[in-house]
């Protein structure tokens, strides 16, 4: 059997995997769930064509699976995102207060090989409409690790070496008849968190670059009298605030390049606020257990019977959010300090916690006043990146990479 390439965009986030497959899109959940006995459900069965269809093409939220790797050495049958939050067995999601790095976690692993395992049976299902015994595939992929992890080159050698040169099977246990999926990885690419972003930002599509300028133009009326979106694109010095839900990551472009010296990481991000909120919460007869609790009741549609939790939810995160907020505004000064001869002509900020916050603080008026203090009051835009694009945009510079490998690959081969 031909193996098919599938190239693969994995930014693996402390709160969900924004992963692109060819091109397809998806977000999972950064949680598994280890089944006991007595947790593990029948398989599914269809009445027809439509319904094993429909479930096929959703199975990505629906993941049941064991993986046979020699870089998993957590043994076990795991439910997988979606599927994770909801089941009644115990989550297990990556620790953001851990010092331990998510090249070093097996969860990396298990969520990466489960969803393209995933993404692979459905594929195949568009081509033959059948449920196969087994498949093959090959894969390329460009990832990424937060700055202070991934700068060290033995932790993204081993990180990459845990998915090269080894065979690794996943078993989709969803059917009556089980489906082995497996995975040859043909070349990793690790770049940094934040970095990525700034790829992304630096070659933006028609739809980001327009939104880019319209908070120019709203926040910044006088800048954008003076200079154009593309002086601010073009920057050759910029930096970048990645508020992810582990780590926030400062990304420093300087003459256009990444300056990868002057980048760096501090180890606290969103979903700490989410965790000491859900606490609280717990003590106002919230039912929230966890931060994945508490970000699925964000996401609620606003309604009569959702608004009143919502607030209250909002109200306790926006008490939490100072000590984080203290602790970017103080690397950011530290990272204006270290750079005298590259001062950044724009802040982009953005992740999965940059917006939320932006909408609950006075995170943006802390950031201005620091950086003002570093351009004698000169006023310079910060810029929160819209929330549409904001969460995405380390898995679009990914996709970026990633489809330049595929094209070589095929080339040279």
């Amino acid at each position: 059997m031909s193996k098919k390439i599938y190239t693969v965009a994995n930014d693996l986030g402390y709160g969900s995997m924004k992963l692109t497959i060819n091109e397809d899109r998806y977000n999972i959940p950064s949680v598994i769930s280890l089944q006991k006995e007595n947790d593990i459900t029948k398989p599914v069965s269809f009445d027809n064509k439509t319904q094993e269809k429909n479930y096929i093409n959703e199975l990505i939220d629906n993941l049941d699976v064991t993986i046979t790797s020699p870089s998993v050495k957590t043994i076990g049958r795991f439910l997988i995102g979606k599927r994770a939050t909801i089941s009644n067995s115990t989550a297990r999601r990556f620790n953001v207060n851990s010092f331990k790095g998510k090249a070093d976690e097996d969860l990396s692993l298990i969520l990466t090989l489960s969803s393209i395992a995933a993404h692979v049976v459905k594929d195949n299902y568009e081509s033959d409409e059948e449920l196969p015994n087994s498949l093959k595939a090959k894969v390329i992929m460009a990832t990424a690790l937060p700055i202070k992890e991934g700068k060290s080159e033995t932790v993204t050698e081993n990180y990459r070496n845990r998915f090269l040169n080894k065979k690794h099977t996943v078993t989709i246990l969803n059917f009556e008849e089980p489906i082995q999926v497996e995975i040859e990885f043909v070349n990793v690419y690790i770049g940094l968190e934040g970095n990525m972003a700034q790829v992304s930002i630096r070659t933006p599509n028609k739809e980001l670059k327009d939104s880019i300028w319209q908070e120019v133009k709203k926040d910044y009326p006088k800048i954008a009298e003076s200079i154009s979106i593309d002086d601010i694109i073009n920057a050759n010095n910029t930096f970048g605030i990645d508020i992810g839900e582990g780590t926030t990551d400062f990304t420093v472009i300087t003459d256009g390049k990444l300056n990868s010296s002057a980048s760096s990481s501090i180890k606290q991000g969103y979903g700490k606020i989410l965790e000491k909120s859900a606490v609280i919460l717990q003590d106002k007869n919230v039912n929230v257990k966890s931060r994945t609790d508490l970000i699925r009741l964000l996401n609620q549609p606003h309604n009569y019977f959702n608004d009143g939790l919502i607030a209250t939810a909002n109200e306790v995160i926006s008490e939490q959010a100072d000590s984080l907020i203290d602790a970017i505004n103080e690397q950011l000064m530290a990272t204006l300090n270290d750079n005298p001869g590259s001062l950044p002509l724009v802040i982009y900020v953005f992740g999965g916690g940059a917006q939320p916050l932006n909408e609950s603080s006075s995170i943006k008026q802390r950031l201005e006043e620091t950086f003002n203090g570093f351009t004698g009051n000169q006023n310079r835009p910060v810029i929160f990146i819209d929330k549409k694009f904001s969460q995405r945009l380390n898995n679009c510079g990914l996709e970026t990479i990633a489809k330049v490998l595929t094209d070589k690959y095929q080339k040279n081969n």
